[in-house]
């Protein structure tokens, strides 16, 4: 493989890059193509390694450009201009020197590789962390290892004593970061769900923002959202732009922001693409749209929401699971049947679909109860007694989404995510805090 290298230089601690290119040529044993003794500039996740340029290009491990690295907006775009990943900040871009072949030097990152790192363990490469090590996209706080609950800074342990080794799992089942503690987890779709991006996005909070407490419930109508209203755009201070919308299939866009909504015999549905997601190396994060009441809020303002563990009208184990984590919503739709003391409707594909049903142009059957879809469906169906109410209620939903969604699986993945990051926990409470929207949910609007 031949690929060109990026010099990093490092001043007290502060990332400072110098980009610099040089001839490509083959470097053994790494499959980088970089001079020994220089270095390489990458990120890496769940979908592989990408390399950067001197001019933000970006290569894939096959050696193919990609696309561009837009750094002031920590996003990248194909070469048609389309976004294909979000969250690539210059703090999570990897710098490694190329070893000397058959020199002392560990290849696989134990370490440092001639005593010029001062026993620092930099795991392949420097960090542009406050020095910290950011394996794999978890987050260190401070500088501790986070590899296999090792510690690097004098004993301390990350994230109450878990073990992370290089990201928590939340949907398999090996590590819960809220204590240490482990749990069994219920089957999973063999659908993977929606993984976005590289590492959490910087989360910028609002001076005099809106915060306050409230409850996160669910919908998916179908229906053209409000904010797709040219009109509605920059009520109320927002944001100026009307929200994507589609035709009635919710998979192509629909560019006349006039046309009426398949719930009034319209052409305009709410669009697919904006399905839940989340982020890899970010376990404990998702992002999502949403409709708000219409008092004072406005389209394309953004929150974040941290789950309190308990319910509006209950609380049982799966709310409890869902404690800390913390939801990133975009709002796209002013509702008049929400309220205006906290609840934040979050798009999920059988949600339940509410005063209006717009989803006939998806094809899909069994969307569950009108209000609370699937979910209330095996709320119903599982009961209330707390033994493995847990367990019970995420395999009835995960097995409903698969049945419902199975042809369609943008959907499918957007009813998971009810499933797996929100724990098949029904209508929880939340604290907000109004921020500045990223730019994972700002493209996607």
């Amino acid at each position: 493989m031949k690929l060109p290298y990026i010099k990093s230089v490092l001043a007290a601690g502060t990332a400072l890059f110098a980009w610099n290119c040089t001839e490509d040529v083959d470097i053994p044993n790494t499959g980088v193509g970089a001079n020994s003794g220089e270095t390489i500039c990458y990120i890496s996740g769940a979908k592989g390694t990408l390399y950067f340029d001197e001019s933000n290009n970006v290569t894939n491990e096959a050696g193919d450009t990609i696309g561009v690295w837009n750094r002031e907006e920590a996003t990248i775009v194909d070469l048609y201009g389309n976004l294909k990943y979000g969250g690539i900040y210059e703090n999570r871009v990897h710098c490694e020197q190329v070893s000397n072949e058959g020199d002392n030097s560990n290849p696989d990152g134990n370490g440092s590789d001639d005593g010029s790192n001062s026993g620092s363990n930099n795991n392949g490469g420097s960090s542009y962390n406050g020095g910290s090590n950011n394996n794999d996209g978890s987050n260190n706080n401070g500088g501790s290892n986070n590899n296999g609950g090792s510690n690097n800074n004098g004993g301390s342990n990350n994230n109450g004593g878990s073990n992370n080794n290089g990201g928590t799992n939340n949907n398999g089942g090996s590590s819960n970061s809220n204590g240490g503690n482990n749990y069994s987890q219920p089957a999973q779709s063999s659908a993977s769900q929606q993984q976005e991006t590289y590492g959490c996005p910087s989360i910028k909070y609002k001076q005099n923002g809106h915060n306050g407490t409230g409850w996160a419930t669910r919908y998916w109508d179908g229906c053209k959202p409000s904010c797709s209203w040219t009109e509605n755009a920059s009520k109320n201070g927002g944001i100026g732009r009307p929200a994507k919308q589609c035709n009635n299939n919710g998979k192509t866009q629909n560019t006349d922001y006039s046309a009426r909504s398949v719930c009034e015999s319209g052409p305009a549905a709410a669009c697919l693409s904006q399905i839940p997601f989340t982020v890899s190396g970010c376990s404990s994060m998702g992002f999502a749209f949403a409709a708000i009441n219409g008092g004072s809020e406005s389209c394309g303002k953004c929150y974040e929401l941290t789950f309190t563990g308990t319910g509006k009208y209950e609380t049982k184990a799966n709310h409890q699971r869902l404690q800390g984590k913390k939801l990133i919503v975009m709002t796209t739709n002013i509702g008049w049947d929400v309220a205006g003391n906290g609840q934040f409707d979050i798009m999920i594909p059988g949600g339940g679909v509410g005063a209006f049903n717009g989803t006939s142009g998806y094809g899909w059957t069994n969307l569950g109860k009108r209000e609370g879809g699937l979910l209330s469906d095996c709320e119903e169906s599982v009961g209330y007694d707390d033994n493995g109410i847990y367990e019970r209620r995420k395999n009835c939903l995960v097995q409903k989404c698969n049945s419902s969604f199975g042809s369609d699986t943008q959907a499918k993945e957007g009813c998971l995510f009810l499933a797996n990051f929100m724990e098949a926990a029904g209508n929880p409470n939340h604290s907000f805090k109004e921020i500045e929207c990223p730019s994972v949910l700002s493209n996607k609007y």
